[in-house]
């Protein structure tokens, strides 16, 4: 299947639909160290965007330096509106201060982030972070959940804004159990199906005839060996995430860095 041809299907809806869900259990983990859920604005509107950019690079067949810069294009107009509304006409339209606040954010603001004291809500110019980093991750793993020859590698970009998250944060963690749980199952059923799916085409293409009611079959069995396993990682995972959840707080990076960096 084509990735034009997918991103007008419901599959193609599915898979932007699992990246969107473990994106947002990556961003939560912001939480505690913004001392609220101002950041949530930013994050969500960052990640509409990137998954809106993915899917119409698969429909057009957009090139990797061509989305590049639509995602480049798209950080410098909406991300004055959603991260830095201050700076805007209106709260929409971008100024040479919003440009120039986006501009120097994107160098800047990580540092700021762990060397700021929390909550981080008292600092607003800060949500350039969240909002960069949920852009980029969306875009990324919403091109590859869609275009790639393995869609496995989707999970590459989610996962490491999990870990990034976690180091760029603070000590209090949010709901540990609760997202690494839920990004394990979403991870992992989605990957299954995925796998289902591809053999299901490659068993379609090669039979024909009365091998046809032969690959309904497989495809049923692929489907429920999915959901097997699908369920036996969520029970074990339910089952040992108390022995691993950690009895005092974890280390981020701003326990570590001394101000100013």
């Amino acid at each position: 299947m084509s990735p034009a041809s997918r991103a007008r299907r419901p599959a193609g809806g599915v898979d932007l639909a699992v990246v969107a869900v473990l994106v947002v259990v990556s961003v939560i983990g912001f939480g505690p160290a913004w001392g609220g859920t101002g950041y949530l604005v930013a994050a969500l509107g960052a990640l509409v965007l990137g998954l809106a950019l993915a899917w119409w690079g698969a429909r057009r067949h957009v090139g990797l330096l061509s989305m590049a810069a639509a995602t480049i294009v798209a950080y410098l107009l909406v991300g004055g509106a959603l991260a830095l509304p201050s700076t805007t006409v209106s709260g929409v339209v971008p100024t040479l201060a919003t440009l120039r606040g986006l501009l120097l954010g994107a160098v800047d603001s990580w540092k700021d982030l762990v060397t700021a004291a929390t909550p981080l809500s008292a600092f607003p110019a800060l949500r350039v972070v969240p909002f960069l980093a949920t852009l980029v991750v969306s875009v990324l793993a919403g091109t590859l959940a869609l275009r790639a020859a393995r869609p496995a590698w989707a999970l590459a970009p989610t996962g490491l804004l999990l870990v990034g998250v976690i180091l760029l944060g603070s000590r209090d963690a949010a709901t540990p159990v609760a997202q690494g749980t839920i990004f394990a199952l979403a991870a992992l059923g989605w990957t299954a199906w995925r796998i289902a799916q591809q053999r299901h085409v490659a068993t379609s293409l090669a039979s024909d005839g009365a091998a046809g009611g032969m690959s309904r079959a497989l495809r049923r069995r692929q489907l429920s060996s999915a959901a097997a396993i699908l369920v036996v990682a969520g029970v074990g995972a339910v089952a040992v995430a108390p022995v691993f959840a950690p009895a005092t707080p974890r280390l981020a990076l701003r326990d570590v860095v001394v101000p100013p960096l």
